[in-house]
C-alpha cells in the first residue's frame, strides 16, 4: 500500500508543477532587461530606465520566487497529509489483526476447556 500511495503522490505534484509552469509561462509577460549598450549615455533619462529595468527584475525575481515558495509549501502539505493517512490506515489495518488475533485466541482457550472438560 505505500509504494502506490507515495507514487501517487509524487505523480499528482510533479504534474501539478508542470501544468503550473506551463501556465505560468503563458499568463506572464516577458520583459526585456536588456539595454542597448550604444545607447547608453550618462543623462538621468538612461539612469532612470535602468533603474526602473532594476525594479522590474526585482518584482519579477520576487513573484517567481514567492510562486516557487508556495508551490513548495503546497507539495510539502501534500505530502504530509498523504504521509498521516497512510499510517492512519496501516494503525487500523493493525487494529483490525490485533482483534482477529485475540478472537482467534479466545476461540482456542474455550475449545482446549471443553477439550479438557470432555476427557475428565
Amino acid at each position: 500500500m505505500r509504494p502506490t500511495t507515495v507514487k501517487e503522490v509524487s505523480t499528482r505534484s510533479r504534474l501539478r508543477q508542470g501544468s503550473g509552469e506551463s501556465d505560468r509561462r503563458k499568463a506572464v509577460p516577458k520583459y526585456s532587461t536588456t539595454i542597448d549598450n550604444g545607447a547608453r549615455d550618462t543623462s538621468t533619462h538612461s539612469y532612470t530606465d535602468e533603474v526602473s529595468r532594476l525594479h522590474l527584475e526585482k518584482a519579477q525575481l520576487l513573484a517567481s520566487s514567492s510562486e516557487i515558495g508556495s508551490n513548495t509549501e503546497m507539495r510539502i502539505r501534500e505530502a504530509i497529509a498523504a504521509y498521516d493517512s497512510l499510517r492512519k490506515a496501516e494503525i487500523i489495518v493493525e487494529k483490525e489483526f490485533r482483534e482477529t488475533a485475540e478472537s482467534a485466541m479466545k476461540i482456542f482457550a474455550v475449545n482446549t476447556l471443553c477439550a479438557i472438560l470432555l476427557t475428565e
